[in-house]
């Protein structure tokens, strides 16, 4: 029985690929840029008229707010509204019930 060959024609070996020294000096220096680009210490960004700091003002009235209201002044569907608060300090814990309980 001939022996069996694989599938496909038969490919050429890739010839060595050699660094050339400009590429490698200009990837160095890039490289380096970037690496003081990440060192830089920046200001954090603040955003005082976003629509989550809008949501938070709204929350921190005296009376509060509904999702309503919220829904009105950022154009939110109630959905987003609520998962907002989904993980939020100022939207209270869920009660749970009690082991064995439905």
């Amino acid at each position: 029985m001939p022996p069996t060959l694989p599938f496909g024609r038969k490919r050429k070996v890739p010839a060595p690929v050699t660094p050339d020294p400009e590429i490698e000096a200009v990837v160095s220096a890039a490289e380096a840029s970037w690496a003081q680009d990440k060192r830089q210490v920046t200001k954090p960004r603040t955003r005082e008229n976003s629509k989550q700091a809008a949501v938070i003002q709204m929350l921190q009235r005296p009376d509060g707010t509904t999702i309503q209201q919220i829904m009105e002044s950022t154009g939110w569907q109630a959905h987003t509204v609520r998962g907002t608060f989904a993980e939020s300090p100022f939207y209270p814990p869920k009660k749970r019930a009690p082991e064995g309980a439905r």
